[in-house]
């Protein structure tokens, strides 16, 4: 799921470089407007089961990184991915992202933020000894793809992707943030905290990966090999809730 990206409750209207995501007049200022998106505003359930809030006009799929604070966060988490996220809650970990994997060539996933880069280390580490195959944990330092800010006119907040193009600083109510400055901003009312830095990682749970070298197999062994994801999925996603749920596996201390 990527980060704040509009949804059809509040009506977005997309341009080709930005998306009028909320008037003024509904919000007083950016960070009221990331908190009505992270607090306020849920995806929604397709028939297929996924959850997330559909397609931009360019055929991006769009969904609301909905905070664990908002009394709606459950109903925005899709079944397959759910005991995880909610063995991790209870572990008081942060997750900002999640997917149960729908394909063979998909991904089941869980997105967690921490304030060190020891935190997250020693989050890794309680799975690398794991002789189950198929479960990786992946780190990252930025995950953010946008931004928000007021208009020049000052009548609407606006939208804006953060690409490698995009200037290094950008303008914020009179100020200038780096992008990872804005991001720390951007999770801090996600997350209710004030922290000065965030690190981030992925658990997986049979990575869209590790199928590329399967993609020349016989439709017979393709067949085969989707039957065993849809029901490894499952089973090992049982064995990563066990493990966050035993004694060892120590809770987030923030």
């Amino acid at each position: 799921m990527n980060i704040l990206t509009p949804t059809r409750e509040i009506h977005a209207i997309i341009s080709e470089s930005k998306e009028i995501v909320a008037e003024k007049k509904v919000m007083g200022n950016t960070d009221d407007l990331l908190y009505h998106l992270t607090h306020n505003v849920n995806n929604f359930k397709n028939v297929n089961g996924r959850i997330n809030s559909g397609y931009n006009e360019n055929g991006l799929l769009i969904a609301v990184s909905v905070s664990p604070y908002s009394k709606t966060f459950i109903q925005n988490i899709e079944r397959g991915i759910l005991p995880v996220v909610k063995a991790l809650l209870k572990k008081r970990y942060l997750t900002y992202s999640s997917c149960e994997g729908h394909c063979i060539y998909s991904r089941r996933f869980v997105g967690v933020a921490f304030s060190s880069e020891k935190d997250r280390d020693n989050f890794v580490c309680a799975f690398t000894p794991l002789k189950y195959w198929g479960i990786t944990v992946k780190c990252f330092d930025r995950v953010c793809n946008s931004y928000f800010s007021m208009s020049k006119d000052g009548t609407r907040v606006v939208k804006e992707r953060l690409t490698e193009e995009t200037a290094e600083y950008i303008s914020q109510d009179g100020r200038f943030l780096s992008k990872k400055q804005k991001e720390i901003e951007t999770f801090n009312v996600l997350f209710h905290r004030n922290y000065t830095q965030y690190f981030f990682c992925e658990l997986i749970i049979l990575d869209e990966a590790m199928i590329e070298k399967y993609k020349g197999l016989s439709k017979i062994k393709c067949i085969g090999l989707w039957c065993y994801k849809a029901i490894g999925w499952d089973y090992i996603t049982q064995k990563v809730v066990k493990v966050i749920e035993g004694k060892s596996f120590n809770k987030y201390r923030y």
